[in-house]
């Protein structure tokens, strides 16, 4: 790849993206994606049919609604599978899906929480750290700090750090989003009344495998920069 910095701030924004839409933010994503051309590029991607589909989903439905009451269905949607006050019908929290009692502030709350402080990032003690939103934005500051690595001069030391640094985004994938949100696609599309948020979460799941295989592909080459 011959720009590193560039490949980092695209997927920044995407995982900014992604992180704002599930944690309800639902104007401030669409202006963001009207700006930019992801879902035209998504559409068109022939290597991972989830990356298409679900943008081609989305893009249909925007296209047939009104825009000011299609953004009330979906904040209204998002109330009603993730927020509640009635049952959650498909939960934003990795705990629910990979633990027997479903209940938060457990082992696996603890372990993704481990990763946000190791590089300086604190989620408040009431704020469960395995929290869709937050691991999407955690991916998204690990790009950011990828950012900073200019390839032209660096010295081993620095390499060193780059590459720890795709070594926790890939580990992270692996562990704390690509282990559960298969899981939770499955129960949004079970519960899901509109076809924007089965598109979104369809999107997502491919979205993150497909940057995992970047990843790796970049995580083995990156010493020929």
């Amino acid at each position: 790849m011959d720009n590193i910095n560039q490949w980092f701030s695209e997927r920044k924004a995407i995982y900014y993206i992604l992180s704002l839409f599930y944690a309800g933010k639902v104007n401030e994503g669409l202006e963001l994606l009207n700006k930019s051309n992801l879902l035209n590029n998504f559409k068109n991607y022939e290597h991972n049919k989830k990356l298409s589909k679900g943008a081609l989903e989305i893009i249909n439905e925007l296209n047939e609604s009104d825009n000011f009451d299609y953004k009330k269905a979906i904040l209204e949607e998002h109330q009603r599978l993730f927020v509640g006050p009635n049952e959650l019908l498909a939960p934003l929290w990795k705990s629910v899906y990979k633990t027997k009692d479903k209940l938060l502030f457990g082992d696996i709350e603890l372990e993704v929480r481990s990763y946000y402080n190791s590089v300086g990032l604190d989620v408040k003690p009431s704020e469960a750290a395995d929290y869709l939103p937050l691991q999407l934005s955690f991916m998204s500051q690990l790009c950011s700090i990828g950012q900073e690595y200019n390839l032209e001069g660096l010295n081993a030391d620095e390499l060193e750090k780059l590459s720890e640094n795709l070594s926790m985004q890939k580990e992270f994938l692996n562990k704390h989003l690509l282990s559960w949100v298969p899981l939770w696609v499955e129960v949004v599309n079970k519960n899901a009344g509109g076809q924007f948020w089965k598109g979104f979460a369809e999107l997502t799941e491919g979205w993150l495998e497909n940057d995992l295989i970047e990843i790796e592909r970049i995580y083995i080459n990156y010493r020929n920069f």
